[in-house]
């Protein structure tokens, strides 16, 4: 796990296994660590091998694993350090996955690199890349990155997906693998979209929450285990200002910052007390006013208005930042 700070410091804590942490050593850490001397972060996004980050000058910079080329060095040399993703200094957002990752600029533009054996660069190729190559179509606002798919949003309010689609994830009523980005529906107000390993999640302008691709556990959130290659509504109601697709669980925030999370809990991930799987939204009672979320394979974590953040789930790596190893049905303050 990794966020930056109001100061502009960033801080990493968990597995270290391939110097994700960015501490320069492959040490496990249970509380958060940071990561350098400098305050000069902007923002930050981890996968489970490897961590990206963009600086206050637009800078980007990646570390972890790179066997697949996904830190965009132009090597496949792993970095336990920061290393910096060519000279550019326009970098807006960033999203990474365990092979791939892909930003944007503040052009519009959108850019991805590293993995692409199932078309999720959108490039139109199947070629993995080692820099970052542009994919098609624009401008862009949001990209998020999925295990094997990617999806964005983009200026006009659409939204569009490619990759991987076994399950669905593309939500373009196929599961057809696509090399160039496809159009998800024909709505024009998606606000946000978040991708996990074979499903996806987005909100709209309306406050509606809809997921897609894989429900065997109830993760599309809409009380059934049936899954779908288009959107589905989420059930309960909104509005709804976010949504992150999780491995096979997804949380969302309501506004007034109540959290609800649904679909798998063997690790309590979740965070309501149980390891009882649900197959729609239900509150997690202990956390209000939540600002900030993310969610990972089996942990999510919450930042509330107070600038705390909050963890729960799977600890085996100390990706809780609470000091222990030891998982937690509930959340647990980051030390």
């Amino acid at each position: 796990t990794c966020s930056v700070r109001e100061d502009g410091t960033a801080w990493c804590w968990g597995r270290n296994n391939w110097g994700q942490l960015g501490t320069g050593d492959t040490t496990y850490r249970t509380v958060p660590t940071q990561v350098g001397s400098l305050a000069v972060w902007a923002t930050i996004t981890t996968s489970g091998s490897s961590t990206c980050a963009i600086r206050q000058n637009r800078t980007l910079w990646c570390w972890g694993l790179n066997y697949r080329g996904q830190l965009g060095d132009g090597t496949t040399t792993t970095h336990r350090r920061p290393v910096k993703v060519g000279e550019d200094s326009d970098w807006a957002t960033v999203s990474n996955s365990w092979f791939h990752t892909c930003a944007i600029k503040l052009t519009g533009s959108l850019w991805c690199w590293g993995f692409n054996e199932r078309g999720q660069l959108g490039d139109g190729t199947l070629k993995t890349r080692l820099r970052p190559v542009q994919a098609a179509g624009g401008a862009y606002t949001t990209v998020t990155a999925g295990g094997s798919h990617t999806c964005a949003t983009r200026t006009d309010g659409t939204l569009w997906c490619w990759g991987a689609n076994d399950f669905g994830q593309l939500g373009d009523r196929s599961r057809e693998r696509r090399v160039t980005p496809v159009r998800v529906g024909d709505r024009a107000d998606w606000t946000t979209v978040s991708a996990s390993w074979l499903h996806t999640c987005g909100t709209q302008a309306t406050g509606t929450a809809r997921c897609w691709g894989r429900n065997t556990v109830g993760q599309l959130g809409d009380g059934s285990r049936v899954s779908s290659n288009r959107p589905r509504l989420v059930a309960g109601q909104g509005p709804w200002l976010s949504v992150r697709a999780g491995d096979a669980a997804s949380c969302g925030v309501r506004a007034g910052g109540a959290l609800w999370c649904w679909g798998s809990n063997n690790y309590g991930q979740l965070g309501t007390g149980t390891r009882t799987p649900t197959l729609v939204p239900t509150q997690v009672p202990s956390l209000a006013g939540v600002v900030g979320l993310d969610t990972s394979w089996v942990h999510t974590c919450a930042v509330l208005s107070d600038g705390q953040p909050w963890c729960w789930g799977s600890n085996e790596n100390g990706q809780l930042g609470d000091g222990s190893y030891f998982d937690s049905l509930t959340p647990v303050p980051v030390s």
